[in-house]
């Protein structure tokens, strides 16, 4: 259940830095956080104390939410480009598909 909690806490949150990445002008912002960061522990949290059914339905609508942003995405949009501040610059499309937790 803290793994459920952690994912359905974790599509939104990368999602969002993806969408600061494409906004960005100018210098390539940084992005990312640590494992004990504050919202990640607390999705964590999060899953441990929730109904199992809702949590459930909660990342499915997360996973959809997410694949529908992620398809619309233009090429130019998943070009865009920040840096991690745990692997250095990375473009949009590398974050998605090698989102760290």
């Amino acid at each position: 259940m803290q793994t459920l909690g952690h994912m359905t806490e974790m599509i939104p949150y990368w999602l969002e830095h993806c969408q600061t990445l494409i906004t960005a002008t100018g210098t390539p912002p940084t992005f990312g956080r640590t494992t004990g960061s504050p919202e990640r522990l607390a999705g964590v949290a999060h899953g441990a104390s929730a109904d199992p059914d809702a949590l459930l339905r909660q990342l499915h609508e997360e996973v959809r939410a997410a694949a529908s942003v992620i398809r619309q995405l233009s090429p130019a949009e998943r070009g865009k480009r920040g840096i991690s501040t745990e692997h250095g610059e990375m473009t949009v499309a590398q974050a998605i598909e090698a989102v760290h937790c």
